[in-house]
């Protein structure tokens, strides 16, 4: 056979370069699914066994000690939460995935939906010691609007449960709403967390991307919960997107456009003050 040329040699490098390319990205999604599989069964595996093993507790608890039994039960409550929650977003990003997902759109009071995500956080913001403060801006009559209540709530609990989990103990974490001119719904999450560098910003909304990897692992997660979160934003019709500073913080911020119930309702969502408190945790809604 006779030797390449000079000018096929050259012909065939941006080829070669692509392959190279190529076989880099089936590896790297070779060991993101290897990652995956790791994080999937600690992810699972922990909360299942501390659920089991408390469980066997509250049996054993002799009925004359309630407090304890409703310890016991908290912590149960804690575990099956976070359980639900990673479970929800695999069998979504499964869903997806398979693209058997479609939006059911219908309509939702938001600060009602709001206000309930947020105290289903309740128990893992106090474990924490982070406080959840919750400033609204939309006005009572157009509190209603049309979305996907479920597909939103999933959205919302991928982005507190971050919120609280790259909080500091003693710190803050805000969820903002409001309308803009156009009546777009705007939903931002802000925590003081670590913050994120500009080059990651980018790679958090891809499936199995974790910045925080390795054996040392501090952080627990399984990589989807973001690309779930974008995909279902998208598939609402909005966008979601992040600001960040290292060691200040991040600002998840979702827009969706949709039409705006402009009837008058009642409100009985917040008492009179506008506001919640919980033991060692507290949401507050500021108008």
């Amino acid at each position: 056979m006779d030797p390449l040329t000079e000018e096929q040699v050259k012909k065939l490098q941006p080829t070669t370069e692509e392959l190279k390319k190529l076989n880099e990205k089936l590896l790297d999604s070779e060991r993101l699914k290897s990652q995956f599989l790791s994080d999937i069964r600690n992810e699972i595996n922990n909360p299942l066994t501390s659920i089991l093993g408390l469980s066997q507790l509250l049996k054993q608890a002799e009925e004359s000690n309630t407090g304890n039994a409703q310890k016991l039960g908290s912590m149960i409550y804690k575990e099956a939460f976070f359980l639900s929650v990673q479970l929800s977003t695999i069998f979504t990003a499964a869903d997806l995935e398979a693209g058997e997902l479609f939006a059911e759109m219908g309509k939702v009071q938001i600060v009602e939906l709001l206000s309930q995500t947020l105290t289903d956080f309740q128990e893992n913001s106090a474990e924490k010691g982070v406080t959840i403060r919750f400033e609204n801006d939309i006005p009572p009559e157009k509190h209603h609007i049309i979305t996907d209540a479920d597909k939103l709530r999933l959205v919302l609990n991928c982005l507190i449960a971050n919120a609280i989990q790259f909080s500091e103990p003693g710190s803050e974490a805000v969820v903002k709403t409001s309308l803009d001119e156009n009546e777009y719904l705007h939903i931002a999450v802000e925590d003081s967390g670590l913050g994120i560098d500009v080059a990651d910003q980018e790679r958090i909304f891809d499936r199995f991307v974790q910045l925080d990897t390795g054996t040392e692992k501090k952080f627990h997660g399984l990589g989807l919960g973001l690309s779930v979160a974008k995909s279902l934003v998208e598939l609402l019709g909005g966008t979601i997107a992040v600001t960040s500073v290292p060691n200040q913080g991040s600002t998840f911020e979702i827009i969706l456009p949709q039409d705006i119930y402009q009837d008058q309702i009642t409100d009985d969502v917040v008492d009179e003050e506008g506001l919640w408190i919980y033991e060692d945790a507290e949401i507050s809604e500021t108008d």
